[in-house]
């Protein structure tokens, strides 16, 4: 994204593609910053990432206390090393905290996406909306 392309004044539009612990954080900072607008793409039907797509069986080899988000410490009763299923409710839960699933557009997967001369990018959907032109 070219900043300096664009005013203080006009409101931009980021595209965020994936809905797991990156696309989250990446959702909160957005969510955090003036006159931005963003949308997180998914194509499954929930947030999540590798968490929701095969690793709920699984756990982490981390202690929680390294694998959080950095305003959101995991709750007291939690245990040291969280199974995959605690993972995805955590993100779910911090999601719906901090107003951030109404940003999230679920099974709407991204095909492709185009660099336009002006600096924005657009993005064509597998089996979704038409296309639509971000920001960033």
């Amino acid at each position: 994204m070219n900043w300096n392309k664009i005013s203080n004044k006009e409101e931009i539009h980021v595209a965020v593609i994936g809905a797991g612990v990156a696309g989250i954080n990446a959702a909160r900072a957005l969510s955090q910053t003036p006159k931005v607008r963003f949308t997180v793409f998914d194509k499954t039907d929930s947030i999540g990432g590798v968490w929701r797509e095969g690793y709920l069986g699984f756990g982490i080899q981390t202690p929680k206390h390294m694998y959080h988000f950095p305003d959101e410490p995991w709750p007291k009763d939690t245990p040291n090393f969280p199974s995959g299923k605690q993972i995805q409710d955590y993100m779910e839960e911090y999601a719906n905290k901090h107003g951030l699933s109404k940003h999230f557009k679920c099974s709407t997967e991204v095909k492709s996406i185009t660099r336009n001369k002006d600096d924005t990018w657009t993005l064509m959907f597998k089996n979704g909306p038409s296309p639509q032109v971000f920001h960033g």
